[in-house]
């Protein structure tokens, strides 16, 4: 149905009327209306003027609410990849966070994407990378453990167990507390998490943003014991926010793999483009991240560690004794490359799953 319906919307766009009075009563029966509404209509009070028609708004919020479907678009997606401006071949080239789901169950086996989808087992596998300490609360009877963590800390991030984009991310003073037993009450309704030290990067990074840790993601894709470089950007945050997440209002830029350069502008969380930091002034364009070569030694051995997982977005930080992890992403999204490029991704996606799968029916015929 939904091929179907993309042709007929590209052959006649005007039929997005008649799309949306189709989809409308069959998304209220799969129970999906709400969430589409709030997606679509979150994204025209973020991304449109507030003074915009009724009947703009009206249209807008159709054609939206139908790319959910057709494109498996999310409507603040539509804004971030200039997708109107793309033309129909173009459009089918976008990697949507709708359809990575699909290829990551193909790319990434299950198993190895619950070590990274959770932060404690990623913390035990790559200890080492971290070079900093964490204690999971996965319940109330780990007070104990994070009562000795806390002791040996001034200040500490607090993370869900699993989330992303910096979803319930907190930076916690401990002063602020009499006690560990306050500190303790005080974030067990966010319990399950875990705390870990905070990082002190170095100023030759920290010099965008020193009140968030800005970090480089590097998108990796493992085959037959080979480590490729897919994309990479910079990270940071601005204004008072002390987390560098696109998804919290951070700025980004695009850099070169091969030799560490910012080769964009930067972009910031609706996908405005922004030649300096708002808050700093640093040109991003230009701009050489240090210690380019020893990020990538760091990441290709990071990759090594799990030779069956395939594809994963690491975040790293630098500090004056180099870089270390800040976390690994067994489903990297696109998203954010894709708002830098206005381009799709579609074909790292396409050649990661079919190599993955040709290397699966390599090893079933060796079992046999």
């Amino acid at each position: 149905m939904k091929k179907t319906l993309l042709k007929i919307y590209e052959k006649n766009n005007s039929s997005i009327s008649i799309m949306y009075l189709l989809l409308n009563p069959a998304y209220r029966l799969l129970h999906k209306y709400e969430q589409i509404d709030d997606e679509v209509k979150n994204a025209l009070s973020v991304f449109e003027p507030k003074n915009i028609s009724k009947k703009d708004y009206k249209k807008l919020y159709k054609k939206l609410f139908v790319y959910r479907y057709i494109y498996s678009l999310r409507a603040s997606e539509y804004y971030l990849y200039d997708f109107e401006k793309a033309s129909y071949k173009e459009r089918k080239e976008f990697m949507t966070r709708q359809l990575t789901d699909g290829y990551y169950s193909g790319i990434n086996d299950r198993k190895f994407r619950k070590i990274l989808d959770n932060k404690n087992l990623s913390y035990e596998i790559f200890k080492k990378y971290y070079k900093r300490e964490m204690v999971c609360v996965s319940d109330k009877s780990n007070k104990k453990d994070f009562a000795e963590f806390a002791k040996n800390v001034e200040r500490f991030i607090l993370k869900p167990l699993s989330g992303h984009s910096g979803d319930g991310i907190e930076i916690i003073d401990v002063k602020k507390f009499k006690s560990t037993d306050e500190l303790f009450e005080y974030t067990s309704p966010k319990i399950p998490y875990v705390a870990e030290g905070l990082i002190k990067q170095s100023k030759s990074l920290g010099c965008f943003h020193e009140k968030s840790v800005n970090t480089v993601r590097v998108v990796t894709f493992q085959y037959k014991g080979d480590i490729s470089i897919l994309w990479t950007f910079l990270r940071t945050g601005q204004g008072d926010h002390e987390v560098d997440n696109m998804g919290a209002l951070g700025v980004g830029a695009r850099i070169d793999e091969n030799t560490g350069k910012i080769i964009s502008d930067g972009v910031d969380w609706k996908g405005s483009k922004v030649k300096v930091h708002p808050d700093s002034k640093i040109q991003f364009k230009g701009f050489q991240i240090p210690k380019w070569n020893e990020l990538i030694e760091f990441v290709k051995e990071l990759a090594g560690e799990i030779a069956d997982m395939h594809c994963v977005g690491w975040d790293l930080a630098l500090t004056d004794n180099g870089w270390v992890l800040v976390e690994g992403n067994a489903r990297p999204q696109s998203v954010t490359i894709q708002t830098f490029t206005k381009k799709g991704y579609r074909k790292y996606y396409d050649n990661m799953y079919n190599l993955v799968q040709k290397l699966k029916l390599e090893e079933g015929e060796a079992d046999e």
